[in-house]
């Protein structure tokens, strides 16, 4: 099953009542978004996951209309603009009544952010509008002729195709054939029973896929083992947690990151995140500093962001801050009250979310790091756990 990070996301926009929910039903040949001829049915975002061959598996959006100006009608919008934003592809929908100026807007918007898009007209069968938009963008379907849906369907392929090609391995470069590769994976009270996080899953799967030897155990049995191979590994990945202790046992020059790491290079900026590691040592005394997760879980003793990180922090800068958590989309709206975010390893969201995040925190200028590289800083290993990427 492909993680939910790294399924494409599909949105659906466009004003109330414009076929939003009957264009999703008639996508995926089901009717899982409830459809009415009253407005506003839609208040928030349904999501499907469906496999468009050939592609594989793809989420789609179905979305609130952007029009809707009421009290709760303003929530639903914002609703709207979390889920365009965190997608890969935007479908702007109109109707047989043609763009409007709010249309309009929304087009600018989605093209300012970058955000690859299908402008289409729903309704077809009813009537085909002249726009102020240029022919080779405006696609016409009809929920009711399968042939208009099945081109729609092809354009969507063609630009999804695109964007898996820019898309790197999360080990891209870092291994080779035949290369031995280590993993150290803690099992302790945090680690998820029956099984192993979505990262590990992944780097295992990639040195598969490259046909290097991967060898997994847990970082008290690093030392025996390395002695038992005589040294012979090419790389070991490491859970930030235990970066310290697996610097002291791997002997240089085996090369030595964690998977955090890995993971700002993969779904983000590492350069970015890296220069935001230099914000630690021009805090003060009261700034305040955002802990983002990407997914939500139940806080345990000795959590991760919300316990080790702010105390490693304190304990490096020798300073009191004032921490913010936020978790899963709940990404803040005020950014500039920040000093530093610093932020887990995305695993949980697309890449396009992941970016979003990024350039939300650069044009605040606020700075931005992650798990991987703080644990790293704070406890002396970064230049090792960054040197195979330069």
């Amino acid at each position: 099953m492909t993680n939910k990070g790294d399924r494409v996301n599909i949105c659906i926009i466009g004003k109330t009542n414009v076929g939003k929910s009957s264009l999703i039903n008639a996508i995926i040949g089901q009717n899982i978004s409830i459809v009415s001829e009253q407005a506003g049915t839609t208040t928030d975002s349904v999501t499907k996951v469906f496999e468009l061959v050939p592609v594989g598996p793809v989420t789609f959006h179905d979305t609130a209309g952007y029009d809707d100006q009421s009290d709760l009608g303003k929530l639903r919008v914002k609703a709207t603009y979390r889920s365009m934003w965190r997608s890969d592809i935007v479908i702007i929908l109109l109707d047989e009544r043609g763009a409007k100026d709010i249309d309009l807007k929304f087009i600018a918007e989605v093209k300012t952010k970058k955000v690859p898009y299908i402008i289409v007209q729903n309704k077809a069968d009813l009537q085909k509008t002249a726009h102020q938009i240029n022919s080779d963008e405006l696609l016409y379907v009809s929920t009711k002729d399968k042939e208009s849906i099945d081109i729609l369907k092809e354009k969507m392929i063609s630009k999804i195709s695109s964007i898996y090609e820019q898309r790197p391995s999360i080990t891209e470069g870092l291994i080779k054939q035949n290369n031995v590769v280590l993993l150290s994976i803690p099992i302790d009270k945090s680690a998820p029973k029956g099984r192993l996080i979505l990262p590990q899953v992944q780097v295992l799967r990639e040195i598969l896929d490259l046909n290097a030897v991967a060898i997994c155990t847990q970082p008290q049995e690093i030392e025996s083992l390395l002695k038992k191979i005589n040294n012979q590994v090419d790389l070991v990945i490491t859970d930030s947690q235990c970066v310290e202790l697996i610097n002291k046992i791997v002997p240089e020059p085996i090369k030595l990151t964690t998977f955090s790491i890995l993971f700002a290079n993969y779904k983000g900026e590492l350069d970015i995140m890296l220069n935001g590691l230099d914000t630690l040592a021009k805090l003060k005394d009261g700034d305040k500093v955002l802990i983002a997760e990407a997914c939500s879980h139940h806080t345990q003793c000795n959590d991760i962001g919300r316990q080790q990180i702010p105390a490693l922090i304190k304990k490096f800068s020798q300073k009191d801050f004032e921490f913010a958590f936020a978790s899963a989309y709940d990404f803040p709206e005020d950014l500039d009250t920040y000093k530093l975010v610093i932020h887990c390893g995305g695993c949980m969201i697309s890449h396009r979310e992941m970016k979003r995040r990024i350039i939300e925190c650069q044009r605040m200028n606020v700075p931005i790091t992650n798990y991987g590289l703080m644990f790293s800083k704070t406890q002396g290993v970064l230049d090792r756990a960054v040197q195979i990427f330069k």
